[in-house]
């Protein structure tokens, strides 16, 4: 099986080797003005539309893959895999439809219920399953998971209804979760398709930086914090663990909110043609020393994050990875947010 982790290091890898050199000609060419509209408007082009896309393009590959051939194996496994990055970009700082539809419950729900999955597999054997009854603790990408890589689930089938059964509830699982897919892909396409008007502009900027931060709390709560908690009392409990997919998942969701933090590219885009970072929405405002601090505090995401062992990290490195992020949270939260004019609220990034 193919493993995403190495070009996902690879990334971060080079971003913090790029992050000294991207978008230093602002002190020979100005950066132009960015209209608010056009910054929100931007993001949904540029970034949240093609990763809805890429989601369903995954999901639908899973979708396909279980439909030829149900069986647990590594094509199976990869093609979940797939569907799992493009799900945590997607939601690593969830705006819009995401959080209108509540997809977080319904693609991944955490932690799974294994009890629920178990009477799921009994129904389907039995020929009564019927998903408007079963919950969200036991669907999406976390039931996946637990059907294609637990011991539990791999248990040899007595009955053929039995095999029967496993096959048809990670096919029925597998359609939801395309189904869902869909669902966010037209939405955000319908959202980039219509601008923001000036009354809801205010809105959706506030919406963009509260949910990218409530998604660096996240990132750094649910992928290190509890993590680095758990190990006192042995082995950190990671998200993910039963696939080994931790890292993938961590580094899928720090890459997505890297690239809507700073630039990539030496000199800004011509307006209206790429995705806007915050950075680059600083350096348009002409406050360079602060756009300047945002990016060291990522490329010391960057660092602390790569350092962070792929198998069996340990309490230390954890902790130095939250650190940072935490660091990055204060900047934005006490500096960025305010010379943007946006209030910190409430953020939708729950954790549902």
């Amino acid at each position: 099986m193919r493993s995403l982790l190495p070009g996902l290091l690879g990334a971060v890898l080079l971003c913090a080797g790029l992050s000294a050199r991207a978008q230093t000609d602002w002190r020979r060419e100005a950066v132009p003005v960015i209209p608010p509209d056009q910054y929100v408007h931007m993001l949904d082009r540029h970034a949240f539309a093609p990763w809805s896309a890429d989601f369903l393009a995954r999901a639908e590959a899973l979708r396909q893959r279980l439909a030829v051939d149900c069986a647990a194996d590594a094509t199976a496994r990869e093609a979940w895999r797939q569907a799992l990055q493009a799900w945590s970009r997607l939601s690593a700082a969830a705006v819009g439809p995401v959080v209108e539809r509540r997809s977080a419950r319904r693609i991944d729900f955490q932690p799974t219920r294994p009890e629920l999955l178990q009477q799921a597999l009994e129904a389907a054997a039995a020929g009564t399953l019927d998903m408007d009854r079963v919950g969200s603790a036991a669907r999406g990408l976390p039931a996946l998971e637990w059907l294609l890589w637990s011991p539990q689930a791999q248990t040899s089938p007595q009955t053929s209804a039995q095999a029967a059964g496993a096959c048809r509830l990670r096919r029925v699982l597998a359609d939801d979760l395309r189904a869902e897919a869909q669902a966010l892909a037209e939405g955000f396409a319908q959202r980039q398709a219509s601008p923001p008007d000036e009354d809801q502009t205010p809105e959706r900027v506030a919406e963009a930086v509260n949910q990218w931060l409530g998604g660096l709390e996240q990132l750094r709560l649910q992928a290190l914090e509890r993590p680095a908690l758990s190990s006192a009392s042995g082995a950190p409990a990671l998200p993910r663990a039963l696939s080994g997919a931790s890292t993938e998942d961590r580094m899928a969701r720090w890459l997505a909110l890297r690239q809507l933090a700073v630039a990539q590219a030496a000199v800004a885009p011509a307006p209206g043609t790429a995705l806007v970072p915050l950075e680059t929405l600083l350096r348009a405002k002409g406050l360079n020393p602060l756009a300047d601090r945002l990016r060291a505090a990522v490329a010391a995401v960057d660092r602390t994050l790569a350092a962070v062992p792929a198998r069996a990290p340990g309490p230390t490195a954890l902790r130095t990875a939250s650190r940072s992020l935490a660091a990055l949270q204060r900047l934005a939260s006490e500096e960025i947010a305010p010379a943007l004019q946006v209030t910190i609220g409430f953020s939708d990034a729950d954790g549902d």
